[in-house]
């Protein structure tokens, strides 16, 4: 069984490389800050993904699964390094639900996310100064207890913010941040039962924390595919504002005061749809409008046309 659960694991990490490779390919043609955040989730839940492979080779291959034999200081810094990566796929994921909600990290939060971090730091460190003193790794244990399930309550917390923030959001976000949802709240659960048996129920289901682990490894690849036409319908920034820079642009290209209207908004993520309402204009005359916008900057999608303006613009 554990020789499967590090073929598992090896699958795992190579897959892992490759969705690393994929966001990045995302963000090098989207230029979205919610596509970093995410691939730097990606990294840090690899890194963790790493590491448990790391320990589960040297146990079943190297020290024969007697855990004693392990030296303290090995169990020690594969312990600072899931301490990280864990902190940092968390810190990343509320960063990514945070652009998914057109909002910035505020800084309150972000003392209080500091004042977690620094806390479970002191905790982590005491627990491998007494570990390494007098081989007791009870209070490792205990701190690990406590700061998986604080993680999981803190992503939990935050994916039900996003649930309720979603309302401000235009059609396509929301169909996007639906997907979000369901894929990682469901992703999570599983990472809960499996984290909830490994502490208290203990009845095998960590025997299957590789597919888990997958699963959970998987989901922002899947939530990219399936909403990767909807990417654009967010700003580079939470608050894109056009400038004068941007206004010799639109002089340049002898675009019109109703065209303008249009870019601002298409900018803001607005579909067509949305785009007509708001202007109380024909759907084709918006049709037409995009397709001479398009014609005069030379551009092809609504992608282009927003990376475009987006180089020519003063954020706020």
């Amino acid at each position: 069984m554990k020789h499967i659960q590090i073929l598992f694991l090896i699958l795992n990490v190579l897959i892992g490389v490759g969705i690393i490779y994929y966001s990045y390919i995302q963000q090098k043609t989207y230029k979205k800050p919610l596509l970093k955040n995410l691939m730097l989730y990606i990294i840090c839940f690899n890194v963790l993904i790493l590491v448990n492979l790391s320990y589960k080779y040297l146990l079943s291959n190297i020290f024969l699964d007697d855990f004693d034999k392990i030296p303290n200081y090995v169990t020690s810094i594969l312990f600072l390094i899931i301490f990280f990566s864990e902190f940092g796929f968390v810190f990343y994921l509320i960063k990514t639900i945070l652009n998914l909600a057109n909002k910035k990290m505020p800084i309150t939060l972000n003392y209080v996310a500091g004042s977690w971090g620094l806390l479970f730091t002191a905790l982590s460190i005491t627990g491998i100064f007494l570990y390494n003193n007098n081989s007791n790794i009870d209070f490792i244990f205990t701190v690990h207890k406590l700061w998986v399930f604080s993680i999981i309550l803190v992503v939990f917390t935050a994916l039900t913010a996003l649930f309720f923030m979603r309302k401000k959001a235009n059609q396509k976000q929301k169909e996007a941040i639906k997907r979000f949802l369901i894929l990682f709240s469901m992703a999570f659960f599983l990472f809960a039962i499996s984290q909830i048996d490994f502490y208290y129920l203990k009845i095998g289901i960590t025997d299957y924390d590789p597919i888990i682990l997958l699963i959970v490894n998987l989901t922002p690849f899947l939530w990219l595919q399936m909403s990767k036409t909807k990417l654009s319908f967010w700003a580079n920034t939470n608050s894109i504002s056009l400038s004068a820079n941007l206004s010799k642009t639109i002089d340049k290209y002898n675009i019109s005061d109703r065209e303008e209207e249009v870019i601002k908004l298409v900018i803001e993520g607005k579909s067509n749809k949305e785009i007509e309402e708001e202007l109380y204009i024909s759907f084709n005359t918006v049709k037409n409008h995009i397709y001479n916008i398009y014609k005069k900057i030379g551009v092809k999608s609504r992608t282009q046309l927003i990376n475009f303006f987006s180089n020519n613009t003063r954020i706020s």
